[in-house]
C-alpha cells in the first residue's frame, strides 16, 4: 500500500490540492463542482450521515441559498446543504443564513409536502454548510456582530438545526474515507458460533452474514484491498439474457433461500499477520483483510434481503504473505491466471490508490468511498483496464502480449523493479496515467481530423472506449518512436531496468 497522498498531511495542503484542480476550470463550473464534492462528503460527515444522499438542484445557479437537499427522514426532518469553495469573511457567512432564513419562510407558506409524519406538515429544514475554508475565526467574528441573519442563526444553533464542515471537517471526513478505503484493516475480530478447526496455520469456522456486514460498515472498501478483484457488480459476466450470473445467484440464495446460502457458496478467505484465539469461539486477526470474497460479502452489503438466517462459511490463514494465500483461494474461480500473477503488482485497488495522489479520476468508482469523492474534484480521467493493458505492454517482452496476455511473456525483474521500490512504483503509475490522458486527447483531435464515416471507419479498432487494448498498444509504438527506443529489443538484468526507467522518465 501506498503512503497516504501529500494532500492529506494538513489542512492547508488539502486546500493546495483543490485550487490546483479548480484553478483550470471557468469560473461557473467552480461552484457547481465544489457542490458535487460538498454532495458526495456529506454521507461521510458521522453527525450528518443518517440523512443520506443528498441531491443536488437540477439548476446550474443556486441563488436560492440551498445547493441540494436529502430525501425526508421518518422524522420529518430534512437536510439542506449550501456549498462555498471558499467563504471569506463574516459576511459572506450572514449571506447564506440569510437565504436560509428566506427559504424556510418560503417552505412555510408553500405547498405542503406529505410523508410519513403528520400529514399536511412541512419537513423540519436542518442546514448544513460545507467549504474549504477554515470557520473559527470568521465565526468568532460574526457572533460578536450585529448583522442582520444573526438572530436566525441564533435560533437554528439553539435547535440544533444548523451544521458547519469547514476545511477542518472536510480534512478530518476525507482521512476518514482514505483510511476506509486503501487502509488494510489492523484488527478484526470474528466470532464462529461453533468453534473454530485449527490445523497448521488453518482456521475454519462459520460467521453469521450480519457480523461479516458489520465488518464491511466499520471498515469499508478496505477490507478488500489486498483482493484480486473489486465487486463486479450483480450483473457482471452475463453470457445470456436467460442466464443469471454467479453474482445474481448469490443474490436469489439470500432473498429466496438463506438457509442454504451455506450449502450453496463457497465462503470467504481472510489472510491475517497474526490469528490470536481469544475467550470463547473469537479470534483476533491483525493486520488482516478478505482475500477470496469480495463477490459473496457484496452481494450480502447489497441484498435488499433480511439475512438474519445466512451462515457464511470462513477460512483464516496466518500469513504474511497476501498474494500466496490469495492467488490459491482464486484458483477455484474464473479468473484469468495472468490477472491472479499479476495482482501483487498492479490490481484496482492499488491504481485507484495512485490515481487519488495524482489528481486523476478513475472511471467506474460507484462505492462511497474515498474514490468516488475525490473524482468530483477532478477533470482528467482515465479508466483501469487501459491502466493494465499499458503495464503488460511496457513491461513484456514485447508489447504484443497486450494482445497476447501471457504471464511468461512478461519480465520479471521490470515487475519487481517498478513495483517494490516506492519511487519507481510511483513513477510508473504517474508515467501511464499522463500517458493515457494524452492518448485519450489525441483519439479526440483524430476523430475530429478524419470527421466523416467513410474515413474513421477503419480506425474504429483503435478509437472504441470500449476496448482499450489497441489504442494502448499505439501509444506504446507512439513513444517508443518519439523517444527513439525499441523496447521489444530487450537486454539482460539489470540494463534492462536502467534502460526501462529511462524510457518511463521520458514519456
Amino acid at each position: 500500500m501506498l503512503a497516504a497522498p501529500l494532500f492529506l498531511s494538513s489542512v492547508e495542503d488539502l486546500q493546495a490540492h483543490v485550487s490546483e484542480h479548480f484553478e483550470k476550470l471557468p469560473p461557473g463550473e467552480k461552484g457547481t463542482r465544489f457542490a458535487e464534492f460538498a454532495a458526495r462528503l456529506i454521507p461521510m460527515v458521522q453527525d450528518l450521515s443518517e440523512f443520506g444522499p443528498i441531491a443536488l438542484s437540477p439548476k446550474q445557479s443556486h441563488d436560492k441559498g440551498v445547493d441540494g437537499s436529502s430525501s425526508v427522514l421518518e422524522d420529518g426532518r430534512r437536510l439542506h446543504m449550501q456549498s462555498k469553495l471558499s467563504l471569506p469573511g463574516k459576511e459572506d457567512f450572514d449571506s447564506i443564513i440569510s437565504k436560509f432564513e428566506a427559504y424556510e419562510q418560503a417552505a412555510a407558506v408553500g405547498p405542503n409536502q406529505k410523508g410519513l409524519f403528520d400529514p399536511g406538515e412541512p419537513p423540519i429544514a436542518t442546514f448544513v454548510i460545507v467549504t474549504a475554508q477554515k470557520m473559527a475565526g470568521i465565526l468568532s467574528r460574526y457572533r460578536e456582530s450585529g448583522m442582520s441573519s444573526r438572530p436566525f442563526y441564533e435560533q437554528l444553533t439553539k435547535e440544533r438545526r444548523l451544521h458547519i464542515v469547514d476545511g477542518n471537517g472536510v480534512f478530518a471526513a476525507l482521512q476518514a474515507a482514505y483510511g476506509r478505503t486503501f487502509g488494510i484493516p489492523n484488527k478484526l475480530e470474528l466470532i464462529s458460533e461453533t468453534g473454530w478447526i485449527h490445523l497448521g496455520t488453518v482456521r475454519l469456522g462459520f460467521l453469521k452474514a450480519s457480523d461479516l456486514l458489520e465488518l464491511h460498515r466499520s471498515h469499508g472498501d478496505a477490507l478488500f484491498f489486498e483482493n484480486i478483484r473489486d465487486w463486479l457488480g450483480p450483473k457482471s459476466g452475463k453470457v445470456s439474457p436467460d442466464q443469471l450470473t454467479v453474482n445474481q445467484e448469490i443474490a436469489e440464495t439470500i432473498i429466496k433461500e438463506p438457509g442454504r446460502f451455506l450449502e450453496r457458496n463457497n465462503g470467504v478467505t481472510f489472510k491475517a499477520a497474526r490469528v490470536t484465539a481469544d475467550t470463547g469461539n473469537r479470534l483476533v486477526l491483525t493486520e488482516a483483510s478478505i482475500v477470496n470474497g469480495c463477490q459473496t460479502t457484496m452481494s450480502l452489503v447489497t441484498s435488499d434481503a433480511a439475512i438474519e438466517d445466512c451462515v457464511v462459511q470462513v477460512k483464516v490463514v496466518e500469513s504474511f504473505d497476501a498474494w500466496d494465500v490469495a492467488k490459491a483461494a482464486n484458483y477455484q474461480n474464473p479468473v484469468a491466471k495472468i490477472n491472479l500473477d499479476l495482482a501483487r503488482y498492479i490490481r484496482p485497488q492499488l491504481v485507484r490508490e495512485a490515481a487519488a495522489e495524482a489528481g486523476i479520476e478513475i472511471e467506474g468508482a460507484s462505492a462511497a468511498n474515498a474514490v468516488s469523492l475525490l473524482n468530483s474534484l477532478y477533470d482528467e480521467r482515465v479508466n483501469y483496464e487501459e491502466i493494465r493493458y499499458l503495464y503488460i505492454g511496457l513491461l513484456s517482452s514485447s508489447p504484443n502480449n497486450i494482445v497476447d496476455q501471457l504471464y511468461t511473456k512478461l519480465r520479471a525483474d521490470l515487475l519487481s523493479g517498478f513495483a517494490e521500490n516506492q519511487a519507481n512504483r510511483k513513477l510508473m503509475m504517474e508515467a501511464m496515467f499522463r500517458i493515457t490522458v494524452a492518448t485519450r486527447a489525441a483519439i479526440k483531435e483524430c476523430q475530429a481530423l478524419l470527421g466523416t464515416e467513410e474515413y474513421i471507419g477503419p480506425f474504429m479498432r483503435v478509437l472504441e472506449t470500449e476496448k482499450p487494448r489497441y489504442r494502448m498498444f499505439l501509444a506504446i509504438l507512439t513513444l517508443s518512436a518519439l523517444l527513439r527506443t525499441d523496447i521489444s529489443a530487450r537486454q539482460n538484468e539489470p540494463a534492462e531496468m536502467i534502460r526501462m526507467k529511462a524510457f518511463v522518465e521520458g514519456a
